[in-house]
């Protein structure tokens, strides 16, 4: 037999790991229940989700590389994923919304894992893993046909081999297979190109502050290249007009104060309610302001991203805003979990305040997620599309020509059913 002090000293610590795995399992089983929930909901398919279907279901595999129809934009292999989805099951709903659903179930696991690299096994990432599974706007782009759910996904796919780089020695060669990786995902998700950004971003730093030279030459050569190769690949994926100029008004990081952005972009991560919001904020804060003192490989890992995004907004590349900077929310999650376990541990005092802040924060995506699940999903439904084309059908004749104006007004979806040139009748549906 072994030496029992040796054992005993070994079997709290598995102990506590076959715990955190469990638990960990639990929440992730409680997100995959929240995400095909949304899912099984079967919602009307929303303005964008609408125009895109008909570019998936009307367009060839070729001609889906080509400048879509109707200002839209999306990835190639994204596009011709979704399109194998529909030439197999069919062109409803639920074949069009079955690859983000996958996006966003794969996502829980891998997120489950960045968290116990950066906060180990303890109730810290537990808590982090929690708010990601819980988080009703992931689970809602993991149920629409547009590809920001899978943006989330390989964001994870990209910093997870990362950590391991950053905190070892940072060998050239792991380092060209990450920002090989990202660009190549950059084919699934066009914000796979700022996460890369991101990493090189930090592998740069935390080369710099180790005095690395070899290190740090590498991330600069593969940051040039691949800005020259993206710059490549926007002119050959370049959006068409009329995209460009409806999300001409996303580009806002340099026009709002920094408290509107950070409140904005909180409510993207799943902070719904006012308190907690501040709370998240103050987290968040208190991450950064840990890692900077504490941990800096980890620091740069984490903000790269957000610097990158940054950048591209103030320069017109790509906005920060909304559904656009969903990818962000898993860094943003882990900060905030971050910051909690930072207070927690200054003082016994200090955990009064720690407590506090996290059960604000988890009220509130307990809240959001309970409310979706009793009530059923409560997006803006303005634009929704399903309710009028029923409401018209009813008076639809053969011959008629449906013209179908999203924009109203009001903000409402709206029809007109033409016989002729004169719309003898409209429906309009107001939220």
């Amino acid at each position: 037999m072994g030496d029992p002090a040796s054992l005993a000293g070994a079997d709290p610590a598995s102990a506590r790991v076959r715990r955190f795995l469990v638990a960990a399992a639990v929440i992730c089983v409680l997100g995959a229940f929240l995400r095909v929930f949304v899912y099984a909901a079967n919602l009307s398919l929303w303005l964008d989700e609408a125009l895109l279907s008909l570019n998936l279901i009307r367009r060839g595999p070729r001609e889906l590389l080509d400048p879509l129809w109707w200002d839209q934009g999306a990835p190639p292999l994204f596009l011709l994923a979704e399109r194998s989805a529909v030439q197999i099951l069919g062109e409803g709903e639920w074949a069009l919304r079955l690859l983000p659903l996958i996006a966003g179930l794969a996502s829980l696991p891998l997120f489950a894992v960045l968290a116990r690299r950066v906060l180990g096994s303890g109730p810290f990432a537990l808590f982090a893993i929690a708010l990601f599974a819980l988080s009703v706007p992931l689970a809602r782009y993991a149920a629409e046909v547009k590809q920001y759910g899978l943006d989330v996904l390989v964001a994870l796919i990209i910093v997870l081999p990362a950590t391991a780089i950053l905190r070892r020695s940072l060998r050239p060669v792991g380092i060209v297979a990450v920002a090989l990786t990202g660009g190549l995902l950059t084919l699934v998700s066009f914000t796979a190109a700022l996460v890369t950004a991101g990493v090189l971003i930090a592998v740069v730093a935390v080369s710099v502050e180790r005095r690395d030279f070899v290190g740090a030459v590498t991330g600069v050569g593969l940051a040039v290249a691949g800005g020259a190769a993206g710059v490549a690949y926007v002119r050959w994926a370049a959006p068409p007009e009329g995209l460009r100029d409806r999300v001409a008004g996303a580009f806002r990081a340099a026009e709002q104060s920094p408290v509107e952005t950070a409140s904005r972009y909180l409510q993207v991560t799943g902070a719904e309610f006012r308190w907690a919001i501040v709370a998240s904020g103050v987290l968040a804060l208190a991450g950064v302001i840990a890692l900077v003192l504490r941990d800096r490989p980890v620091f740069w890992l984490l903000t790269g991203p957000f610097l990158a995004a940054f950048a591209a907004d103030i320069a017109g590349v790509y906005p920060f805003y909304q559904r656009f900077s969903l990818f962000t929310v898993p860094f943003a999650l882990l900060l905030i979990a971050i910051g909690a376990r930072a207070i927690w541990d200054l003082d016994v005092i200090a955990r009064v305040p720690a407590v506090g802040l996290c059960a604000v924060v988890a009220a509130g995506s307990v809240v959001h997620a309970g409310d979706t699940v009793a009530y059923g999903p409560q997006w803006d439904s303005r634009q929704d599309l399903r309710p009028v084309l029923e409401e018209v059908a009813a008076e639809r004749q053969a011959g008629d020509v449906i013209w179908i104006y999203p924009a109203a007004p009001s903000g409402s979806a709206a029809a007109w059913i033409d016989r002729g040139r004169c719309p003898l009748s409209r429906r309009r549906r107001d939220a």
